[in-house]
């Protein structure tokens, strides 16, 4: 697996919500200030994990490799281009297994979200803090697979984050 080094995040705005990603994964989304952008590219999968205050590097393989969930406030988009579409629409299907989640469209795209107290969304009995909120959205848009969590101290904050996400 070939890790590439940090590189920092081009974007430009589309009316006030700033646009990031890579050519082939364009998104759109409200972070609280300029994040990192790390990338992770691995073959035949291209990952890219644009972060706030998430601890991530280009060390770790995904930003979903660690298990231990972040104090307030992280934010964080993952973006991998999968084989194919329907390989994409699989993990957005298997992601609404966990609790508390709810299958949604969002810009004619099928998406998966959740929105909870960390240990009811992890799953884990340990927390890291027990009054974070984690906001969880994962949508697939042909075969780019997006993955926005957010660390809050509240619901309405990852709430407005999640609603401020569009792929393009």
């Amino acid at each position: 697996m070939a890790v590439c080094a940090s590189l920092a995040v081009a974007s430009s705005s589309v009316g006030a919500v700033p646009t990031y990603g890579p050519s082939w994964g364009r998104f759109h989304v409200h972070f609280p200030s300029q994040p990192k952008a790390v990338i992770l590219e691995t073959s035949p999968v291209k990952e890219v994990a644009y972060v706030l205050n998430y601890p991530i590097s280009a060390l770790h393989s995904s930003p979903t490799t660690t298990s231990e969930v972040p104090l307030p406030p992280a934010y964080y988009v993952y973006v991998v281009q999968e084989k194919t579409a329907m390989v994409a629409l699989e993990v957005v299907g298997f992601a609404r297994l966990g609790p508390y989640r709810k299958a949604v469209v969002i810009d004619g795209h099928q998406a998966t979200v959740a929105i909870g107290k960390e240990a009811l969304i992890s799953g884990q009995k340990a927390t890291t803090d027990a009054s974070a909120t984690v906001g969880v959205l994962v949508l697939a848009a042909g075969r780019d697979l997006y993955a926005a969590f957010s660390v809050t101290s509240s619901p309405l904050t990852a709430r407005a984050f999640q609603d401020s996400f569009a792929p393009g």
